[in-house]
């Protein structure tokens, strides 16, 4: 098993319909995986965040809008008291 910091690149469609390489470290896939398993459209999950990105005003890449909205994810579900395994800040969130 490969240590949490470690960078995967995975092949994931956009929003348009295109083969992209997304790189994270392993903390955020459990994380994406998680919410996979638990039946979130993550497809569709991928495409919003690809459409959020081309709308800003700076360049981002598809990866690192991901890491920010699943460490989103994360913290609005820890602090609402919702089912969350802690992947990406096992400390937990401050509010």
């Amino acid at each position: 098993m490969l240590p949490d910091d470690e960078w995967v690149g995975r092949q994931l469609k956009n929003a348009f319909d295109v083969e992209e390489t997304v790189v994270m470290q392993v903390k955020h896939w459990k994380y994406f995986d998680w919410l996979a398993e638990r039946g979130s459209d993550m497809e569709q999950w991928v495409k919003d965040a690809d459409m959020a990105r081309h709308k800003a005003t700076y360049h981002v890449s598809l990866g690192d809008k991901m890491v920010r909205n699943l460490f989103h994810s994360e913290k609005r579900r820890y602090l609402s008291g919702k089912q969350c395994p802690l992947f990406i800040s096992p400390s937990g969130h401050q509010d």
